[in-house]
């Protein structure tokens, strides 16, 4: 909570200590191998986490971890699960268990991003020291989202592919299901997606902080449950299963801290 309010230049990160050398060796499974940095290619994402990963797990080369705030770097927090889904390795005993389990699967981003300023567009000069920063981090998160949501689908499709060829190679039925029958669906539930005007305009023009009123976060835990209740598109995707057969990861963007 501290780290996510970790503002950059307002507040100092927050700093922890790396236990890298108690694990002995050991890489998390999640973790890029480390022979994807081994690559001429410059472009190469695979490459670039996996010398993220190696640096990290390094304990001579780290030996602290500080925090910021999340938005200046994934804001919708879909990026672990996009840089998971490339890591992935279809090969693994791991994602074969999944995948013969798995037909469907549901990415939930959870947006909890107020309205924009719309006093900006009104001024002819900006000097407030927030509105700066505001406009600056605003603009930079808000083109970053965009990008992320595209990636993040392209990585669905992929991981909607490697499940159905992992299947297909066990079996054309499993379960009493084609193998063929995997879907998955990127969801994006917003404030601005509430449908009520009074409403959406009441709920995005609540401040950020670390305290709300109770009115305002049973009005927003209630409109949030209502959006996902009735998203058409998570409507369909688990129209014919029941809650045991469903993959769900979902991510958060605590668009202020205590919702």
């Amino acid at each position: 909570m501290a780290a996510s309010n970790g503002f950059p230049v307002l507040f100092s990160p927050i700093t922890l200590t790396s236990h890298t050398p108690d694990c002995r060796g050991v890489r998390p499974p999640t973790a890029a191998p480390a022979e994807w940095a081994e690559t001429t290619d410059e472009l190469s994402r695979r490459a670039l986490l996996a010398r993220i990963a190696n640096r990290y797990l390094d304990p001579e080369r780290t030996k602290y971890v500080h925090l910021l705030d999340g938005g200046i770097a994934d804001n919708l927090a879909l990026r672990s699960v996009v840089n998971g889904g490339i890591a992935l390795d279809e090969t693994s005993d791991t994602f074969r268990r999944v995948a013969l389990k798995a037909r469907r699967v549901l990415v939930l981003s959870v947006d909890g991003q107020s309205a924009p300023d719309p006093a900006l567009a009104k001024q002819r000069v900006v000097t407030g020291l927030s509105q700066i920063f505001g406009a600056v981090f605003g603009t930079q998160i808000d083109a970053y989202n965009f990008e992320t949501l595209i990636l993040t689908h392209s990585e669905l499709d992929q991981l909607i592919k490697g499940l159905s060829k992992v299947r297909c190679a066990q079996a054309r039925v499993i379960d009493g299901h084609d193998c063929n029958d995997v879907k998955g669906a990127l969801v994006r539930i917003s404030l601005a997606g509430i449908p009520d005007p009074q409403m959406r305009q009441r709920l995005q023009s609540i401040p950020t902080g670390l305290t709300i009123p109770d009115e305002d976060v049973d009005a927003l835990v209630g409109s949030g449950e209502q959006l996902v209740q009735q998203d058409p598109k998570i409507r369909e995707l688990i129209s014919d299963l029941d809650s045991r057969a469903i993959g769900v990861m979902a991510q958060t963007r605590p668009g202020s801290e205590a919702r």
